[in-house]
C-alpha cells in the first residue's frame, strides 16, 4: 500500500498490480505418485546441470529440415521456426524407450533467471533424448522460450514505474523493484501455458513431457491425466525425505 503526503492509504495502488499478468489460481499440491521423482537434490545422477554446453552426443541428429541451431552469442531469446518444430513428424524407427524422472534446477529464485541451456543430467547412455527425437536446437530453442516468457518486457518494467509516479512523483527504486518482483511471480502462468504447448504438439508425440514444479507443486499440465507412476530413481531412497521448504522452481522430463 501507498501513503499520500497526508498520511491517508491510495486506492490507485491496487492498479499497479493489475497491469501484470492475472495471477494464476492456485495450483493443487504436487502428488509424489503422479511422476515418483526426486525433488529434494539439486544434482541427480549422472552429471552436473549447471553446466553451459552440452556435448551433441547428448542429443539426437538434427533432420535436414529441422530449424537452425541455437546462435553462439548464449542470448535467452532466440528467433526459430515454431510451427515447423511443432509440424516435425517424429521418426518411426527410434526406440522411445522409458527413462528414469531427469531435471533442471532453475538458476534463480525466480523463472526470469533461466534454467541451464543443458539437457538435463541422466544416468541412462546414451541420454534420452537421443532415443526420442530431441536435437540440442529442439532443446535449447525450448528453454529460452521459457526465459522469455518468464522475463518482463520493456513495457512491463515501464508500466511498473509511470503506474507508481502518477501516484506520488518521489518513488523509491526499491518500491518499483517489488512491484516488479510481483509482476515477475506472476509470468508462472504464461510459463505453464507455454509448456502445455510444447507438450501437446512437440514433447507428447515423442512419448515424453516437461513438468513445471515449485518445490512440491506441480504448475504446468494441471489439465492433464496424471502420469502413471514410472520405476522409482536409483536414488529414491536417499531421496525420499522431500524438503517442505522448498521453494525452487524445476523442470522435470518424464516419460510417457
Amino acid at each position: 500500500m501507498i501513503l499520500l503526503d497526508n498520511g491517508t492509504p491510495s486506492s490507485k495502488s491496487d492498479d499497479i498490480l493489475e497491469s501484470a499478468d492475472p495471477s494464476p489460481t492456485a495450483p493443487p499440491s504436487y502428488v509424489a505418485g503422479e511422476t515418483d521423482v526426486a525433488v529434494n537434490e539439486k544434482n541427480p545422477t549422472g552429471g552436473d546441470a549447471s553446466s553451459s554446453s552440452s556435448p551433441s552426443s547428448f542429443y539426437a541428429s538434427a533432420p535436414a529440415s529441422t530449424i537452425a541451431g541455437p546462435s553462439n552469442s548464449g542470448g535467452s531469446q532466440q528467433n526459430f521456426d515454431e510451427s515447423a518444430l511443432f509440424s516435425r513428424v517424429p521418426p518411426r524407427d527410434l526406440s522411445y524407450s522409458s527413462f528414469e524422472p531427469m531435471y533442471l534446477l532453475c538458476q534463480g529464485k525466480t523463472l526470469d533467471k533461466g534454467f541451464p541451456r543443458a539437457p538435463p543430467p541422466s544416468s541412462i547412455q546414451p541420454h534420452p533424448f537421443n532415443s526420442h527425437d530431441i536435437t540440442e536446437g529442439d532443446w535449447l530453442s525450448f528453454v529460452d522460450a521459457v526465459h522469455t516468457a518468464a522475463t518482463l518486457t520493456k513495457k512491463d518494467v515501464r508500466r511498473s514505474y509511470l503506474a507508481l509516479i502518477s501516484i506520488a512523483p518521489m518513488i523509491s527504486p526499491f518500491t518499483a523493484s517489488g512491484v516488479q518482483k510481483i509482476m515477475k511471480n506472476r509470468k508462472v502462468h504464461k510459463v505453464a501455458t507455454l509448456i502445455d504447448t510444447w507438450n501437446h504438439h512437440f514433447f507428447e508425440p515423442r512419448k515424453m513431457r516437461v513438468v513445471l514444479m515449485k518445490g512440491e507443486t506441480k504448475l504446468s499440465g494441471l489439465t492433464e491425466p496424471p502420469l502413471a507412476p514410472p520405476p522409482p530413481p536409483a536414488n529414491f531412497s536417499a531421496a525420499s525425505s522431500v524438503n517442505k521448504d522448498d521453494e525452487n522452481y524445476r523442470l522435470f522430463i518424464v516419460s510417457l
